[in-house]
């Protein structure tokens, strides 16, 4: 468990088989959270700033499935706050918070669901250039 800590410039990643890690109010600034054959894992209330022109993207997944963010937000990343890529499938964004249009990018291999904070479903799309307004 990793919970209550503010990383500044310094990216977090899952990477290799990680699996069952829960992140709770946390903070990144200036960089990305990336999952990278990483599966089953939970982040909740966990926000990504960019700043300086970074992160170019807010939560990246490759090769990453059933992680479950929760409670999130993206302010701010210069191209997605979130891209899915490699059969990347089933990660889930519920109450998540993001300056519009919710700027996404999912190849045909993988799936995202995203519900705003009234629980509104956000669409994200689903093909290997969508970006979503």
């Amino acid at each position: 468990m990793l919970s209550g800590n503010t990383l500044i410039n310094d990216p977090l990643h899952f990477v290799s088989g990680s699996q069952q890690n829960v992140l709770t109010d946390n903070t990144i600034v200036g960089q990305a959270i990336k999952f990278n054959k990483a599966s089953s894992n939970q982040a909740h209330n966990l926000t990504i700033e960019a700043f300086g022109g970074r992160p170019s993207i807010g939560y990246d997944f490759t090769s990453s499935s059933n992680n479950v963010i929760m409670l999130a937000e993206a302010l701010g990343p210069t191209d997605y706050a979130i891209k899915a890529v490699t059969s990347s499938k089933n990660n889930v964004f519920t109450n998540f918070r993001a300056a519009p249009p919710l700027l996404c990018s999912v190849d045909t291999t993988s799936s995202v669901s995203v519900t705003d904070p009234d629980g509104h479903a956000l669409p994200c799309g689903t093909s290997s250039t969508s970006v979503t307004k």
